[in-house]
């Protein structure tokens, strides 16, 4: 995007270019002086020029400064994300800014303006988020995508959005799940479905993510999630048991991967201490530590990009874990699960 003055039949005016598309703004004035003054006004709504929006200039209705018609927050992102698309943006990226920022502007309205972000609003959102049991990585990764909106409003609009946030730092207490307490859990969710009961128990015994089991392709034995619709970028292959297949399945067509973690989340509250759904994926990989002593292990179940990301699970106390998963101290089989 760009603004220059130009000079036709002794009048100035400033040629606003965006893309493919340009528009005149006639100045007013045959004083060079006068006009370069002038041209500082259409920097500031140059965006709205572009996109039609009704721009009335000091020069013309003897006001200060322009009067500007902000568009809706709404379409700016999607503007934002048509930018994003041409950039090359992958399409679990685009994904991910649609599902990410969409709740904030959500919790703003829809007929919210761009003028209307400013740190109040983005504190109440984060507090309402903190409120909900939304976990700490999860409202860091929210901030993070919200930030890029909002700085490419600033650059797009000419526009001075600030935030200040610091990132929230999240606790280790509840790192796993000891045996007594997941009982309690599926037992909650047992009392609304029986489905739920399973579920719990799947995503404990495999380690996969909230959202792998909905993007993969289900197989009669396994579920395939690509690299492009991963977080590590490769292809990750989960092990099914005969018949899981159409258990997976019924999972999808009941709860949304948002309504599957927040019942979770409430289950949880209900047995006594506020799991969030990661919390799952985390217990398998002590879990698989605690059977196979083998960081590889951990590394290759979980799908980690380095063993680096595994270690934290081998830093448990071994008395501690003796008293949280008693049964796997007895010699029991453990019905965790392999993921390649």
């Amino acid at each position: 995007m760009s603004v220059t003055l130009s000079e036709s039949k002794g009048y100035y005016f400033g040629k606003v270019r965006l893309g493919g598309k340009s528009v005149n703004v006639s100045l007013g004035t045959d004083s060079v002086i006068v006009a370069r003054w002038r041209i500082n006004e259409v920097k500031q709504v140059q965006r709205e020029l572009v996109d039609g929006g009704d721009i009335y200039f000091s020069w013309e209705s003897g006001k200060d400064g322009a009067r500007r018609k902000y568009p809706t927050v709404q379409e700016s992102f999607k503007k934002f994300i048509d930018d994003r698309q041409k950039q090359g943006a992958r399409e679990l990226s685009i994904k991910s800014y649609l599902w990410k920022v969409s709740l904030f502007i959500n919790s703003l309205g829809n007929d919210a303006t761009i003028d209307m972000i400013n740190q109040g609003a983005i504190d109440s959102w984060k507090i309402s988020m903190i409120d909900n049991g939304t976990a700490a990585a999860t409202i860091n990764s929210y901030m993070k995508h919200l930030k890029v909106f909002i700085a490419w409003l600033n650059e797009s609009y000419q526009m001075e959005i600030r935030i200040k946030s610091k990132p929230l730092r999240a606790s280790d207490d509840f790192l796993y799940i000891p045996d007594d307490v997941f009982e309690k859990i599926c037992r909650e969710g047992k009392k609304i479905s029986p489905l739920l009961d399973w579920a719990f128990r799947f995503y404990r015994d495999t380690g996969a993510r909230l959202r792998e089991i909905y993007n993969g392709v289900i197989h009669p034995m396994t579920i395939r999630v690509s690299g492009d619709k991963s977080k590590g970028h490769k292809t990750r292959v989960i092990p099914l048991a005969p018949g899981e297949a159409a258990k997976v399945q019924e999972l999808r067509n009941s709860y949304s991967p948002e309504n599957l973690s927040r019942i979770f989340h409430k289950c949880s509250l209900i047995a006594g201490k506020p799991y969030k759904f990661h919390s799952l994926r985390h217990t398998c990989a002590v879990l698989t530590y605690l059977e196979s002593k083998d960081i590889l292990a951990v590394k290759a179940r979980l799908g980690h990009s380095s063993v680096t990301m595994s270690e934290k699970y081998t830093t448990f106390d071994y008395y501690q874990l003796r008293e949280d998963f008693p049964t796997r101290f007895a010699g029991e089989k453990s019905p965790v699960r392999m993921a390649k």
